[in-house]
């Protein structure tokens, strides 16, 4: 009995709560409350009146109120509900007519845990399909992996964007001014304009980490007018971003800023590997290294960016290339970054079937040598 008295009594305060509520809202309302208000108030709630859009249906992630959004509400809702007496039917049973578990399908807890599983299992289900992006893909075996990812494969980028309320472009440096992604700050600042004269509105992002082992959830960086708008959307679908303001350019800069470290420490590893291959000594310069900064495992480090450089190293050579023009716009010297955009390049050039991912791996590519 005990323990059935403590399964409700927890429901006294919210009770308490919104009676107190109820009265702070509207000074006017009468104690105690008529029935007919009580039963109005139930309705109202059943019906889920004041998330019906005014009649057009529940709110997206969109711009648009969704009819069948608002029927997977219902069903989470009414779901939810059943959750609540079946549990509730349940205690009774087992506590008050010592039925314990499990129960036969003519009872209570099953007759509304059956419907209460499908309901939710079923809203969750539909919302996951009709949230589902459409994408296109330049190529054909990356377009062709859509369908793993809940997204819809597009035969051209017109079709890919058409109805869309947000549209994400994840293209690499040298195709700036054809797409809506660029690296340099003044290049994004050239897209805003040409994207904004169409009456669209422009958000400058950039990923912080490796998508491939981040996936959806790398972390990301946007700024510009609707900026938070477009957070907001993005956040309840796994994304990680994060508004940093209004002004474009901010973030690329910050993304360059980075690179310099990164794409820098990557070109050190490059040549520290091959001239520890020519002269035979790569481990023991390692081990020399590992000894200075015993926190990090540099073996494993240096391996896995040797392995993106080579796989990236055009790509890299462009971003870099992008970095040393901001670095001169600053009045700041950029022949070191000149020289990593150009190391860059190389790498990415001399094994474009590179598979490994140790330090041995790397100098046996660049130099036609077993591991």
């Amino acid at each position: 009995m005990n323990a059935v008295a403590n399964a409700y009594l927890d429901r006294v305060p919210i009770i308490a709560i919104s009676r107190r509520f109820w009265r702070a809202a509207d000074k006017s309302v009468a104690m105690p409350v008529k029935l007919s208000a009580l039963w109005q108030a139930t309705k109202d709630a059943g019906q889920m009146r004041y998330l019906d859009g005014g009649g057009m249906g529940c709110m997206t992630n969109g711009i648009k109120p969704d009819r069948h959004r608002r029927l997977f509400h219902h069903l989470t809702f009414y779901g939810f509900l059943l959750c609540f007496a079946s549990t509730s039917s349940g205690t009774i049973m087992h506590y008050l007519f010592n039925c314990p578990v499990p129960y036969p399908w003519w009872t209570p807890p099953k007759v509304m845990g059956v419907p209460r599983d499908l309901g939710l299992v079923i809203s969750a289900a539909l919302v996951q399909a009709r949230g589902q992006g459409t994408g296109f893909d330049i190529d054909p075996k990356r377009s062709a992996r859509a369908g793993s990812i809940r997204v819809r494969p597009a035969a051209s980028h017109v079709q890919a964007v058409r109805d869309a309320t947000l549209v994400l472009s994840t293209v690499i440096a040298r195709q700036t001014e054809t797409a809506a992604k660029s690296v340099a700050p003044v290049t994004k600042q050239l897209v805003q304009g040409h994207v904004t004269k169409s009456g669209l509105d422009f958000i400058d992002g950039v990923a912080m980490d490796t998508v491939p082992r981040c996936g959806v959830g790398v972390p990301l960086l946007a700024c510009g007018p609707r900026a938070r708008w477009v957070a907001q959307r993005l956040i309840p679908a796994g994304f990680d971003i994060q508004d940093i303001g209004a002004d474009f350019g901010a973030v690329a800069g910050i993304k360059l800023t980075r690179s310099i470290f990164i794409k820098g420490l990557e070109a050190l590893f490059a040549d520290m590997a091959l001239m520890g291959a020519q002269i035979d000594q790569t481990d023991r310069v390692l081990s020399s290294i590992q000894t200075t900064f015993p926190s990090v495992d540099w073996r494993k480090i240096s391996g896995y960016h040797l392995k993106r450089m080579v796989l990236h190293g055009a790509r890299r050579g462009d971003e870099m290339r992008d970095c040393a023009d901001m670095l001169a716009g600053a009045g700041l010297n950029a022949q070191l970054i000149t020289a990593i955009a150009a190391r860059h390049a190389v790498i990415g050039r001399d094994a474009p079937d590179y598979q490994g991912e140790t330090v041995d791996d790397f100098t046996a590519a660049m130099t036609g040598q077993p591991s």
